[in-house]
């Protein structure tokens, strides 16, 4: 009787674990893709410089 419920206390802590580390890699690669995407353009990207233009 006592090993059956260690046995399923362990798979359960087991999945637990592994939910755990599969749900951390898929948040670290969320965020590193909001990171790279979400920064602050500067003047000579957005094109606010002032242009002489050649008549």
């Amino acid at each position: 009787m006592n090993y059956t419920v260690i046995v399923i206390v362990g798979i359960l802590v087991i999945g637990l674990v592994v939910f755990t580390i599969v749900r951390n890699l898929k948040d670290k690669k969320e965020l590193e893709e909001e990171m790279n995407n979400d920064y602050q353009e500067s003047n000579d990207q957005k094109g606010d410089f002032d242009e002489v233009d050649d008549l």
